[in-house]
């Protein structure tokens, strides 16, 4: 086929330049001649893919069931993303078996999904001025398509220890952070390891099933060099379902850059070199395409779910040769995970919310029909509460307590995970919470911020106000700047997980 293909190109190109001659033989020889020419462009074979691209199989979304999603990365040799193949170029292999070709294709950028980026950046001596300068440049392009998907970037500097410099923003505030990163001359040694590992447990805390990176760059030496430790730190990322994509640089012994090959392919990230300055900045823009362009993949599934593991892989079939991507063992669920994240579809839900919304005002008015006036309540005596007796037992259903007669009288925290779990902390008039010792609730948390928020008693209750905290304030699952609480609201600062209880007057 690919003869008969180079032959046809060849007739083709051969009568295309016959339309030199159009003069003498008309319009009908020009037509004929552009004609052949369309033809040889069809039929001519797929570009060749270089010899050893890769294709890095990275996630699954098990939301839409019978129809599995998969998340791939094709990357040439060098790096250089493949982008623009169709969805029939990928086949599905389950169990070895072939599953077909795939339904669908588009990118992650297109897929309107956030991404969770961590950048990892060498500065200690070894590392020049303009080689500093363009791995920031790089890095402030993948702040910026961070910033278009709604996704966070944290920023990690090392030489003799690790600088946290963000861990965990918005585009405007990595940019910030990535301005402060400065070589540090005086470190004898470099523990890029101890970065890397931090670099994994803060993306380990933020939102489950999203997609995460890290971004190293390095000359690939640390204080030690056993190949084991970076085995082991590729692996690490791998269970924490985390990429890491190397960016290699080491003038002296360009032999160590092997260490960083070992940490991504444990974690099927993809390994970049540049053996000059001018040649990290191209390195890092590959990342922004790797990140813009990676495959979203729908395969129609022919056999029901077991909740059994199975092994995945992805074939591309176009080319010239087939690529395999890397197999995953996964179990396959018979009905869609609990807590799953939902991909957006780019449907309107507007009309399910207009239900809602008049359902909740049919009962609001019901409920006014048919209320009666109550009795007066007998004028009970109060009994103030110590500020040493144990916390009063609460009820379990939470709308009594919210349909409970005036204002909350009191109100407290329960610690709910880790060493403050079952600790009761009384809230006063203004209660700051943080790691510093002056806090009036002063927590051991390596990821809370010395003065992380604030609960203010207000009118009615009492208001939870971030205070500008590097993690922020997790309400019930959901970020926040305020919230007014409500009896038995959860709220997570930094890793430890509070409940707040009230008593009303």
């Amino acid at each position: 086929m690919r003869a008969r293909s180079s032959q046809s190109t060849s007739l083709s190109a051969s009568l295309v330049g016959c339309p030199a001659r159009a003069p003498r033989r008309g319009l009908r020889g020009l037509l004929l001649g552009c004609l052949l020419s369309l033809l040889g462009g069809l039929l001519s074979p797929a570009p060749a893919l270089a010899q050893n691209a890769k294709l890095r199989l990275e996630r699954f979304d098990f939301m839409k069931l019978p129809d599995l999603r998969l998340y791939l990365t094709f990357v040439e040799e060098d790096g250089t993303v493949i982008a623009g193949r169709q969805a029939s170029d990928f086949k599905l292999l389950l169990d070895a078996a072939d599953q077909g070709a795939a339904s669908a294709a588009t990118t992650f950028e297109g897929n309107k999904e956030p991404i969770f980026v961590m950048a990892v950046v060498q500065a200690s001596g070894v590392v020049s001025e303009r080689a500093l300068t363009e791995v920031k440049n790089g890095l402030r392009r993948i702040s910026e398509v961070v910033g278009n998907t709604n996704g966070r970037m944290g920023v990690l500097s090392y030489a003799g220890n690790t600088t946290r410099l963000l861990e965990s923003g918005t585009a405007t505030e990595a940019d910030t952070a990535i301005n402060k990163i400065a070589i540090d001359g005086e470190a004898a040694e470099t523990h890029m390891i101890d970065a890397v590992r931090t670099a994994i447990d803060l993306l380990k805390a933020q939102e489950k099933g999203r997609r995460k990176l890290i971004v190293l760059f390095s000359d690939g030496i640390d204080v030690n060099n056993d190949k084991k430790l970076f085995v082991d730190l590729g692996n690490r990322a791998q269970q924490a379902n985390i990429i890491v994509d190397t960016i290699g640089y080491n003038e002296i012994d360009p032999s160590k850059l092997r260490n960083l090959n070992e940490i991504a392919k444990r974690c099927y990230g993809i390994d970049r070199y540049a053996k000059a300055p001018s040649e990290i900045g191209p390195r890092l823009d590959a990342i922004v395409d790797e990140i813009q362009k990676q495959y979203v993949l729908t395969f129609p599934l022919t056999i029901q779910g077991d909740d059994k593991e199975h092994t995945f892989q992805v074939t591309h079939e176009a080319g010239g040769r087939p690529v395999y991507s890397n197999a995953v063992n996964e179990k396959l669920p018979s009905k869609i995970p609990a807590g799953a994240i939902k991909p957006p579809d780019g449907k309107s839900r507007w009309w399910l919310w207009a239900l809602l919304a008049a359902g909740v005002i049919g009962a609001i008015i019901a409920a006014l029909l048919l209320r009666k006036k109550p009795a007066e309540p007998v004028a009970q005596p109060q009994t103030p509460v110590a500020s040493n007796a144990p916390m009063p037992a609460m009820k379990a259903n939470r709308t009594v307590a919210l349909e409970a007669a005036g204002d909350i009288a009191m109100g407290w925290l329960m610690g709910t995970t880790g060493k403050y779990k079952d600790q009761t902390f009384k809230l006063k008039d203004r209660t700051v919470i943080g790691t510093a010792t002056d806090c009036d609730i002063a927590i051991e948390d390596g990821f809370m911020s010395a003065r992380h928020c604030e609960i203010r008693k207000v009118e009615g209750g009492f208001k939870l106000v971030d205070l500008g905290a590097t993690n922020g304030v997790v309400v019930n699952d959901k970020r926040v700047k305020e919230h007014f609480l409500v009896d038995n609201d959860n709220f997570r600062l930094g890793r430890t997980e509070f409940k707040f209880k009230s008593i009303f007057s």
